[in-house]
């Protein structure tokens, strides 16, 4: 959902790996454009490559930034999710008559705990960043930061950008091709789209990233950082996700319901397709 970065952006992407690495990315581990997934350590190195021809970093900044980013790196592994064994459990409930969704709650309530206990070491590493910088760079850095916000805003208005609503019917049409859903499945899986998208406005519809970035905006151009507001900003966005994520749990929960067993069949054999080719790479 929310770990869609690329290294295009590689001053706005370190800023928001650094507030929200071990928040809203440790939540969403089948990302394709999940940072700390395969190949984790490349796209570090090419990070720090952007960001020191970007900023203009002299060789004591870049060994500064290199030990942050290991450091980084090494923090994130320890809150990987096990995504092997998310996938294992969601094929097992899906194949039986009655979806437990107890099971997936507890992993939700784990890693968020985990996780917040954890904002402490990601503000710290932030203030070093921050601290590294000259007047100039931190200058330099916010714009990258307004940039990057601009982008997504101009993105909006391009040619094949969907609305989550669009994406959702999208989603919802494919469900229902795939599965042959009835009309009572449908309208069922429809109200289950709206009662998704109510709750992601409702957590994340209120402009929260773009109060974020004008937050991080003022607050990085000081010649100090505050590090209670970096935690309780952290924390908040663990906190808005972990409501959303009970939300879809069980969203599943109802979706598991209106299927047959036939339908639940199905998905069950394509997600097993799905393991073998991901247990592969």
């Amino acid at each position: 959902m929310m770990g869609n970065l690329v290294v295009k952006g590689s001053v706005a992407m370190v800023i928001s790996i650094l507030i929200f690495a071990n928040s809203v990315m440790a939540f969403n581990p089948h990302s394709r454009h999940d940072f700390f997934n395969r190949n984790s350590e490349k796209k570090a190195e090419r990070m720090v490559e952007h960001l020191s021809d970007e900023l203009d970093l002299d060789s004591v900044q870049v060994s500064t930034l290199n030990q942050i980013k290991e450091e980084l790196t090494a923090k994130q592994k320890e809150l990987k999710v096990d995504r092997q064994q998310i996938f294992e459990t969601m094929i097992a409930e899906i194949a039986k008559e009655k979806f437990d969704v107890s099971k997936f709650q507890v992993m939700v309530d784990n890693h968020a705990a985990k996780t917040k206990l954890e904002t402490a070491f990601f503000a710290k590493k932030l203030i070093e960043f921050h601290q590294m910088l000259s007047p100039v760079q931190r200058e330099t850095a916010v714009e990258k930061v307004k940039e990057m916000k601009q982008r997504r805003e101009d993105r909006k208005n391009g040619w094949f950008y969907k609305t989550p609503e669009e994406r959702a019917d999208s989603i919802v049409n494919m469900i229902s091709n795939r599965l042959d859903l009835s009309e009572t499945q449908f309208a069922d899986f429809t109200k289950i789209k709206n009662n998704f998208l109510k709750s992601r406005a409702k957590y994340f519809g209120d402009g929260y990233f773009l109060r974020l970035s004008d937050q991080f905006s003022e607050q990085f151009v000081r010649d100090t950082l505050n590090k209670d507001e970096i935690q309780h900003e952290m924390n908040e966005g663990i906190s808005r996700m972990e409501k959303l994520m009970n939300v879809v749990l069980t969203n599943l929960e109802k979706a598991h319901h209106t299927l047959n067993n036939e339908q639940r069949a199905q998905i069950v054999e394509q997600m097993q397709k799905r393991q073998g080719r991901f247990s592969r790479k």
